[in-house]
C-alpha cells in the first residue's frame, strides 16, 4: 500500500494563483522575447537606467532643450547637462550599439562645448558647437522624442495609424487652457480631430474606430472648483458639442482624468453627458478612472451606477478606461502645500496596484452595462486581468487592453503571440494605443514626467528592463497585490 502524500491538495485559490503566476511568467518572457522596439522605453531604460547621472541629465534635456529661444542659451545649456557625467559609466552594461554610441558620442560633444561658465555667461565663441553639436544634440532629441509623440497633427497620426493597422485613440494633448484663446484653439483642434477620424474606417462599429480623448482642463480656462458653478453651464455646452459631432461620426471619444479636486466637477458634467437624450444611443461616451486616487472604487462604484441608469433608460454602455494615474508628483506636491493631513493618492506602488486590481474586478463585473479598457504597460496586471475576465465568463470582445504610445508594443505583440499559440483561453482582446498628437517641444514636459514615472526603482518597466531579474522573480515581487486585492483595501 502507498503512503499517501502528507501535504493537503492544493485549494481552488491555491491553484488560481498558481495558474496566474504561471499565465504571468509566460507573458513576461513572450515580451522579452520581442525584438524590433529598440527604443521603447524598456530599452531606453535599459540604455540609460535613470539611477546614472547621464541618464537623468539627458532626459532633463530632452525637455528643456526644444523650448530653450536662443542658440547661445541653449549652448549654455548643453554645456551644463553634458558636464560633469562620465559618460563611460553613463549606459548601461547590457546597452549594445546604442549605449556603445552614447558612451563615444557625448565626451567628444562635450570636448567641443565651451566651459558651463563661460557658456553661461555669453562669453564664449562657439562656432564649433553651434556648427556640429547643436544639429547633432537636436537630431538625437528629436529621435528620443519622436518614439513617445505619435504625429505632430491629426492627418499624420491617422495616416501612421493606418500603417501600423492598429486602433488608436489620439490625445491633442491640449494641457490646460491659461486663457480664452488657449480654450478656442484647443476646442477648435479637438473639433478638426474628430472630424478627421470620423471620416475613417466608417464601416466599421464604434468601439473598433480610431478614437479620441480631450480634457475638460484645455476647452475652458477656468475648470476648477471655486467658479464651477457660475461656469459649468459654459463648460457642459462645450463638452456637449464635442461628444455631438463625435456621435454623428460613430466614433468613441474619452474623457480624460485629471488632477484629484477635479474629479468631482468631471463626474458631474458626465452623469449629464450620459443622462442627454441626444447622446443615449451613441455607445462612445467614455472616461478615465485613476486607481492611484484613494478614492477610486468610489468613483468606479459611481461610473457603473451612471451607466445602470443610462442602459435601464434605454441608452448604450459607456467605457470606463481604467488607468493607473498621471498626476502622482503634483497631487503630493499640492497636498504638502496645503498641508493636508494626508495626500488624494495613494505613495505606495503596492497600495496603487491593489486599487486596480479592486477596480478592475469591479468592472469586469459590470460588463453588461460598460465597457472596460485596462491601460498598463505591466505585464503581471494584463495576466491579473484576463485571469479575471476567464474566471468570470467576460467574452475578450467586451473590453479592451490599451497602452501608451512609446510604451508597452512589446508587450502587446506578446499577448498577440501567445494568442496565436492558444495560451489565451477564449482569444484576445481588442488594443488599443493612446497616442499624443501635437509638437513636440510642447509635448516633451508631459512625455518626461511619465519616463521618469516609470523609471523610479519600484517601477514595473524599470524591473522590467533589469536583465539580471528573472520573468518568475519578476512576477512574484508583483503578483500578491493583485491576488488578494480586498486585504490592502484602504
Amino acid at each position: 500500500m502507498t503512503q499517501a502524500d502528507p501535504s493537503p491538495p492544493p485549494s481552488p485559490g491555491a491553484a488560481d494563483r498558481a495558474a496566474l503566476r504561471a499565465l504571468a511568467i509566460r507573458l513576461v518572457e513572450a515580451e522579452r522575447a520581442q525584438r524590433g522596439h529598440a527604443l521603447d522605453l524598456a530599452r531606453m531604460l535599459q540604455v540609460l537606467p535613470l539611477e546614472r547621472e547621464g541618464g537623468t541629465r539627458l532626459m532633463r534635456l530632452a525637455e528643456a532643450l526644444p523650448r530653450t529661444p536662443d542658440a547661445p542659451t541653449r549652448i549654455a545649456l548643453l554645456a551644463d547637462k553634458l558636464d560633469p557625467v562620465d559618460w563611460s559609466e553613463a549606459a548601461g552594461e547590457h546597452a549594445g550599439a546604442l549605449g556603445a554610441a552614447v558612451r563615444a558620442a557625448m565626451p567628444a560633444a562635450r570636448a567641443m562645448l565651451p566651459d558651463a561658465r563661460d557658456a553661461a555667461a555669453g562669453t564664449a565663441s562657439s562656432p564649433l558647437a553651434r556648427a556640429l553639436v547643436m544639429p547633432a544634440a537636436r537630431a538625437v532629441l528629436e529621435r528620443i522624442g519622436a518614439q513617445f509623440v505619435h504625429a505632430n497633427d491629426i492627418g499624420t497620426a491617422l495616416d501612421r495609424a493606418g500603417r501600423e493597422a492598429a486602433l488608436h485613440s489620439f490625445d491633442m494633448l491640449g494641457e490646460g487652457a491659461r486663457g480664452w484663446p488657449d480654450a478656442d484653439r484647443n476646442q477648435r483642434r479637438y473639433l478638426d480631430a474628430i472630424a478627421a477620424v470620423g471620416a475613417v474606417d466608417r464601416d466599421r462599429p464604434c468601439h473598433a474606430r480610431q478614437g479620441v480623448s480631450i480634457k475638460l482642463s484645455a476647452i475652458h480656462p477656468r475648470f476648477e472648483l471655486p467658479r464651477f458653478g457660475r461656469e459649468r453651464g459654459a463648460l457642459l455646452e462645450r463638452l456637449r458639442a464635442l461628444c455631438g459631432r463625435a456621435a454623428d461620426a460613430g466614433i468613441p471619444l474619452n474623457v480624460d482624468a485629471e488632477e484629484h479636486d477635479r474629479l468631482s466637477m468631471t463626474l458631474e458634467l458626465f452623469d449629464a453627458l450620459a443622462r442627454d437624450a441626444s447622446l443615449a444611443g451613441w455607445p462612445g461616451l467614455g472616461i478615465v478612472a485613476q486607481a492611484y486616487q484613494r478614492s477610486s472604487a468610489s468613483t468606479v462604484a459611481t461610473l457603473v451606477s451612471i451607466a445602470r441608469s443610462r442602459v435601464a433608460a434605454g441608452g448604450a454602455p459607456i467605457a470606463v478606461r481604467l488607468v493607473k494615474g498621471a498626476y502622482w508628483d503634483a497631487e503630493v506636491k499640492r497636498a504638502q502645500e496645503l498641508g493636508l493631513d494626508d495626500y488624494p493618492v495613494f505613495v505606495r506602488k503596492a497600495d496603487t496596484d491593489a486599487s486596480y486590481a479592486r477596480c478592475a474586478r469591479a468592472l469586469l463585473g459590470a460588463t453588461g452595462v460598460l465597457r472596460p479598457q485596462f491601460a498598463t504597460h505591466n505585464a503581471v496586471t494584463i495576466a491579473c486581468v484576463l485571469r479575471e475576465a476567464a474566471t468570470r465568463g467576460v467574452a475578450p470582445d467586451a473590453f479592451e487592453l490599451q497602452r501608451l504610445h512609446g510604451m508597452g508594443a512589446a508587450l502587446h505583440a506578446a499577448l498577440g503571440a501567445l494568442a496565436t499559440d492558444g495560451a489565451l483561453s477564449g482569444g484576445l482582446p481588442l488594443r488599443r494605443v493612446y497616442a499624443p498628437v501635437g509638437e513636440q517641444r510642447d509635448l516633451l514636459a508631459y512625455l518626461i514626467r511619465r519616463i521618469l514615472e516609470n523609471g523610479a526603482s519600484t517601477s514595473f518597466v524599470r524591473r522590467f528592463a533589469d536583465p539580471e531579474l528573472s520573468a518568475a522573480e519578476l512576477v512574484d515581487a508583483e503578483l500578491d497585490a493583485f491576488v488578494a486585492p480586498e486585504e490592502t483595501a484602504p
